[in-house]
């Protein structure tokens, strides 16, 4: 799939929305005495919007699986997985404080980047 104008709507919002949280994410850092903590309500917040992100994206599989389903064009389906993917990224982040802790999390961000960066590898 090519990355043109079809793109547009699905590239601004994923930037505003990704600008947005960084100007808030900036705010909540400054305000919070011990730092960002994933466990705050700013912090779960930063979560739960990553995982929806990622489970919408995620319902591309199920989409090509039941292929009688018919909401939405398959092109429509790639856009939102793609922008919502990479929305995901930056909110995941924001949930963790930037901080890898234990060794599952750990393991799990790193799983998590190497899924990002085959997607991007693949989309290029």
């Amino acid at each position: 799939m090519r990355i043109n104008q079809d793109h547009r709507g699905w590239m601004i919002m994923t930037l505003v929305v990704t600008i947005a949280c960084a100007l808030h994410y900036r705010v909540y850092v400054a305000a919070s005495p011990y730092g960002p903590s994933g466990g705050s309500w700013i912090g779960l917040g930063y979560g739960i919007a990553g995982t929806v992100a990622m489970a919408l994206a995620g319902f591309l599989a199920a989409r090509k699986k039941v292929r009688t389903w018919r909401i939405g064009s398959a092109r429509a389906w790639m856009q939102m997985h793609i922008w919502l993917a990479l929305l995901a990224v930056p909110l995941i982040l924001f949930h963790a404080g930037f901080r890898l802790g234990g060794l599952l999390t750990t393991t799990l961000m790193i799983l998590f980047a190497i899924v990002t960066l085959s997607g991007i590898f693949g989309l290029v």
